[in-house]
């Protein structure tokens, strides 16, 4: 696998309203949801959807017979679905965190999203502190106190696109 391109940013990101979230931010990098001084970000939970500016793939990353073009999300918090140019391409929730998005590019003018979910502690934890009039969730769970850091969430990266060979089966 080789590394033919790094999309660092800056990525549009939405925090559903609904659920405490801020409507549409922008963030330069990427970053720990937890490290935002947005409240609003920094103990949400649900669905957040990043997008990417559009971009070009580089000269040179035509596909020759059993290449792909891999997403690698780098580290993600805790699981991903990747859309290129609108079309859904896979999900990835587990460690690489990478999907082939090889049928869906296009040489030029390609669209990402990618729909992130993190857990519902950070909520919880968030609404600890809240009057029951308030909060947004119901449960029964006790154990998520103000007090608890959050935890990490969101797409933490590096994001890239490799090109790779992929080997035959038996």
């Amino acid at each position: 696998q080789r590394a033919v391109l790094e999309l660092p940013g800056p990525w549009q990101v939405e925090f559903d309203p609904k659920w405490g979230g801020p409507g549409v931010v922008e963030f330069p990098r990427l970053i720990d949801w937890t490290r935002s001084e947005q409240e609003g970000i920094r103990y949400y939970s649900g669905t957040a959807v990043y997008e990417h500016p559009i971009f070009d793939l580089p000269a040179g990353t035509d596909l020759k017979d059993g290449e792909r073009i891999l997403l690698d999300l780098g580290d993600v918090r805790e699981i991903a679905e990747v859309f290129v140019n609108g079309k859904s391409v896979g999900v990835a929730w587990t460690r690489p965190f990478q999907v082939d998005i090889s049928e869906a590019l296009k040489p030029t003018g390609n669209q990402m999203q990618i729909h992130v979910v993190n857990l519902w502690p950070n909520r919880l934890i968030y609404e600890d502190g809240l009057s029951e009039n308030q909060r947004l969730t119901r449960t029964n769970v006790s154990k998520f106190k103000k007090e608890m850091p959050p935890t990490t969430s969101g797409l933490l990266g590096p994001v890239k696109l490799l090109k790779t060979k992929v080997s035959q089966g038996l």
